[in-house]
Order: structure tokens, then C-alpha cells, then sequence
């Protein structure tokens, strides 16, 4: 391989490089999106007791199904992706169950309590949406 070569086959990489890593900032809307149905599905839950929970966890569940199906449909997966994504869905689980919890058992009629606990499942999908963003970024 001549120098030319090279020089051009390393231009190529690095061309490539860049368009892989804007095609994965689409994890970054994807956690952004699960945050704000989560913060809603908090409030509602926490706010209007008399809503049926499995009827708004159902609302969930579609809202997250639809999120899923689109974000199988992108072409670049996010450099670990799988230890974000399950980083992300751990955390939410604790911050959502310990949310309900508490709330059900001491806070019942507390709208802060509601608001701080929503905001509390929104974390974990905007810390991994922002290393996400830096990941597809950092060569741009």
C-alpha cells in the first residue's frame, strides 16, 4: 500500500467514523422520550389515586413497546449500548418502586412528594441520553 493510499483509506475511516457516531444519537431521544412518559405516568398515578394503576402501567407499556419497535428500526447501535440501556431500566426500576412505595405508604396526598418522584424516574434516562450524546459527539 502506497502512502497515498493509506492517507485515503484513513480519510474514509474517519469520514465513516462520523456518520456511524451521528446515527447514534438517536439513544439520546430514545432515553429522553422513556424519562417523559415515565415523569407523566408517576404524576398520574401519584396524583389521581383513583386512576386505575394497571390501566396507566398498560399506557406505559404501549408508549414504551412504540419506542422499542422505533428504536430497532435505527441502523447504528450506540457503543454499549446494552450496558447503558440496562444501566438505565435498573435504575428506573428502583427510582419508579421506591417512588410508589413510599408515596402509597407516607405521601399519599403530598403533590410534592409526586413531582420529586417523578423527577426522580427521569434521572436515570437523562444521565444515560447525556453520556450518549457525549459518545456520538466526541469525534465530531
Amino acid at each position: 500500500m502506497q502512502e497515498q493510499e493509506a492517507h485515503d483509506a484513513l480519510e474514509q475511516a474517519q469520514v465513516l467514523e462520523r456518520k456511524v457516531r451521528r446515527h447514534g444519537v438517536w439513544m439520546a431521544t430514545y432515553c429522553v422520550l422513556y424519562s417523559a412518559v415515565s415523569f407523566v405516568l408517576v404524576l398520574t398515578v401519584g396524583l389521581f389515586p383513583g386512576t386505575p394503576t394497571f390501566v396507566m402501567m398498560a399506557v406505559f407499556f404501549v408508549l414504551v413497546a412504540a419506542l422499542v419497535v422505533w428504536a430497532s428500526t435505527r441502523p447504528v447501535t450506540p457503543r454499549h449500548f446494552v450496558r447503558l440501556h440496562t444501566a438505565m431500566i435498573l435504575s428506573w426500576t428502583v427510582c419508579y418502586t421506591l417512588g410508589l412505595l413510599i408515596g402509597r405508604l407516607y405521601f399519599m396526598e403530598n403533590p410534592t412528594w409526586w413531582f420529586l418522584a417523578a423527577a426522580a424516574t427521569v434521572l436515570p434516562g437523562l444521565i444515560v441520553a447525556l453520556v450518549s450524546l457525549r459518545q456520538s459527539r466526541s469525534v465530531l
